[in-house]
């Protein structure tokens, strides 16, 4: 995973765990918030920061919000931007994945790696 990658979480749809926040009526769950956190910086986040991402994660969801009551959910111009997106997650996916195969060593590779210098 890249530093700025996501994770998803293993809750069910049924069970999607504790509320942290409600905007506008709409849960916001403690699952969505750890997803929404780049994985490299989860154990590094003082308490301060986490909330700077609470905060940044709330104003997104009012902001979204107000698209909607606008009617500006789903144009094609947005339609297409998801498109391209999806796009780039699923190859930067396929890249992490190399890079993650590909970069493990083993204690026989590092053995003669040593033996050999």
């Amino acid at each position: 995973m890249s530093a700025c990658e996501r994770r998803s979480v293993g809750h069910s749809a049924s069970d999607p765990g504790p509320v942290i926040a409600n905007v506008n009526g709409t849960p916001l769950y403690k699952r969505d918030f750890d997803s929404y956190l780049p994985v490299d910086y989860q154990r590094a986040l003082t308490s301060e920061e986490r909330r700077e991402f609470l905060d940044r994660w709330i104003t997104t969801q009012l902001l979204y919000d107000a698209a909607e009551g606008r009617g500006l959910g789903a144009t094609a111009e947005i339609e297409s931007r998801m498109e391209q997106l999806k796009k780039d997650l699923v190859a930067d996916q396929l890249v992490q994945k190399i890079v993650r195969e590909r970069a493990i060593v083993s204690d026989s590779d590092v053995r003669s790696y040593y033996n050999a210098r």
